[in-house]
């Protein structure tokens, strides 16, 4: 019997020894076996060790095997570092019952039944982060918990795990949706603080009153409304006619300096209807949707604003639409946002900033342009028609208390 005991502990000091772990036994001999090595016997049936955790960024960290005496808290030690008898683990096989905490309940259970169990003060095992535990870490304690009542149920246990599950609860909510979302209005905050410091340079302070009725009208809108949106589409297979301005005009990409120019609050008298299509027109200039185009007179002040947008960019347009335009297909393009200052109309600018742009992409596959005009807007309405724009579609959205129903008619076969 004493030689059996004497192969066995010298079996597991050398499989100890051939650990490759930064902190073994073989690289940190100050740190001996509780008892010695020379105190393992034939009779041992758990050995159990530290775990090393190794994070993404390379980090490394060694997690302490807990007292045995509180093992109905849940694993005090990973089963990664654990050596238990063969013997012992035919005995007590794993219930399939448990998805997660099958190991808890072989080693519970062998605690319960007085099995010996003797702790080795070194690294046995080397983790990364992670895993099923981890992530359904709600689960595992449900598990425990049911593992420990069947040998043990008391006040102190079910509070402990009543505690557990409702921390881990509140933790997963905290990181998955407040967090993000905090840190997501923190950015949206920094965002909006930084387009109505704009606007202020701008000189918008000058309309406050008419800001104050524009608000008062959203709001109004927003709880109790009807509004109609017309759809119109261009066939770009056609020959496209191009109506020439009445004035010199170049068309380009919006620059730094044209914003300052178009956008000067302080130079003209708006009505609240313009006043609110300008302001729309700077918002959606801050969308993230860069293909804004500018017409500019020859003294290179900016005429006209027109944005031309792509199937590339559904993404952005359906997060500023928050799904009130249909995703544009492969061969389609959209005309959004088409709005001349108010010192250059009746020069014919708009139609010939938009038929432009519509001759300048009917060569790369697209079929036909989109636009949408609101039902309010008489007068695009009635020209729409007359510089080759033909209707197609009908929303009507419909606003109750901040909420929106958005339904659409087409009378055009796709």
């Amino acid at each position: 019997m004493d030689v059996d005991r004497e192969r066995c502990a010298q079996e597991i000091e050398v499989t100890i020894r051939q650990l490759p772990i930064e902190h073994s036994l073989a690289q940190r001999q100050e740190i001996p076996l509780v008892g010695g090595i020379e105190s393992l016997s034939y009779e041992e049936e758990v050995i159990y060790g530290d775990t090393q955790f190794v994070y993404d960024n390379g980090h490394k960290r060694i997690l302490k095997a807990q007292k045995l005496n509180e093992l109905w808290k849940g694993m005090r030690f990973y089963h990664q570092s654990v050596f238990a008898k063969a013997k012992i683990l035919k005995q007590n096989r794993f219930n399939s019952r448990y998805k997660i905490a099958a190991d808890f309940d072989f080693l519970f259970s062998l605690y319960q039944t007085q099995s010996k169990f003797i702790y080795v003060g070194i690294v046995i095992s080397q983790m990364s982060t992670g895993g099923v535990s981890y992530s359904r870490r709600v689960q595992a304690w449900k598990e425990c918990r049911e593992v420990v009542r069947n040998h043990k149920r008391n006040f102190k246990m079910e509070l402990h795990y009543f505690s557990l599950i409702w921390k881990t609860r509140c933790n997963f909510f905290i990181r998955r949706f407040l967090l993000p979302n905090l840190f997501m209005c923190v950015i949206h905050a920094k965002d909006k603080m930084s387009r109505v410091s704009e606007l202020i340079k701008l000189g918008i302070l000058t309309k406050t009153f008419q800001l104050m009725s524009i608000v008062f009208d959203e709001l109004t809108r927003k709880i109790y409304s009807d509004e109609k949106r017309y759809g119109f589409i261009y066939d770009l297979t056609q020959p496209i006619k191009i109506d020439e301005p009445k004035i010199l005009v170049k068309l380009r990409t919006i620059q730094t300096r044209d914003i300052t120019q178009f956008f000067n609050f302080r130079s003209c008298n708006y009505s609240n209807a313009e006043l609110r299509k300008i302001l729309e027109c700077f918002l959606f200039l801050h969308s993230g949707i860069s293909t804004c185009y500018v017409g500019v007179n020859k003294n290179n002040n900016p005429c006209v604003i027109c944005w031309l947008i792509k199937p590339d960019m559904n993404n952005e347009l359906q997060r500023y639409f928050k799904g009130g335009i249909p995703e544009l297909k492969n061969n389609e393009v959209l005309c959004e946002y088409v709005y001349t200052h108010e010192k250059y109309r009746g020069l014919k600018l708009m139609s010939w900033v938009t038929t432009m742009l519509l001759e300048s992409v009917s060569h790369e596959g697209f079929d036909r342009a989109i636009a949408y005009v609101n039902g309010k807007n008489v007068i695009s309405l009635k020209t729409s028609p007359q510089i080759g724009w033909q209707p197609f579609l009908i929303n009507t959205v419909r606003r109750r208390i901040f909420k929106n129903q958005i339904s659409s008619e087409s009378f055009l076969d796709e």
